[in-house]
């Protein structure tokens, strides 16, 4: 089985869209998505577009922030500061069958086809999806993340580079960003 690996959307559909059309000369028979499908301008349209099956879909950071911002679970802050207008934005353009299909999505994953080895999918970190594990320079938080974890692949996303490491004869991925690279490449990134 040949699997894509996305994350961090960011609910940019153009982006999705250009990954999704390059996607297609690999026939790739499915789809991981390690969170961080809000948090911009077309999270509604998104979100359909990723509902298939053999999609294997978790929250990320983004994700959890706008699930507590529908609870009313936020600072003052997040109410009135700049910071937060994009997810103010984004909250006003989604309905309740979006945040219901956000609720329902866990925080972490294990997936295990036929034939291949387990795969567990986080968003950040196996403990906290708002902590990156990039082990450059310091492949500390990287080592952690292998010692929480037993499944032979371990997929993550949230810093919003592309990189790979094999260690004790396991594979560690984070396929980049498909909305809002930061190592220099601007095009939709995924693995």
């Amino acid at each position: 089985m040949r699997l894509a690996v996305l994350s961090d959307i960011h609910g940019h559909l153009p982006a999705l869209e250009a990954v999704l059309a390059d996607v297609q000369q690999y026939e790739v028979d499915g789809f991981i998505i390690a969170g961080d499908l809000t948090g911009g301008p077309q999270t509604m349209e998104t979100l359909h577009l990723l509902r298939s099956p053999n999609t294997w879909i978790i929250r990320g950071n983004s994700d959890i922030n706008m699930l507590r911002y529908a609870a009313n679970d936020v600072p003052d802050t997040w109410h009135s500061s700049q910071q937060y207008a994009l997810l103010r934005w984004g909250y006003q353009h989604l309905n309740e069958e979006a945040l219901e299909f956000i609720r329902a999505l866990p925080e972490q994953r294990v997936v295990q086809i036929n034939g291949a080895d387990s795969i567990r999918i986080v968003h950040g970190s196996p403990r906290d999806p708002y902590e990156g594990i990039n082990p450059d320079p310091d492949p500390y938080l990287l080592d952690l993340a292998l010692a929480q974890t037993t499944e032979p692949v371990l997929v993550c996303g949230h810093d919003h580079v592309p990189w790979k490491r094999e260690r004790d004869g396991r594979l560690v991925l984070n396929p980049g960003a498909v909305c809002g690279s930061l190592n220099g490449d601007i095009r939709a990134q995924y693995a």
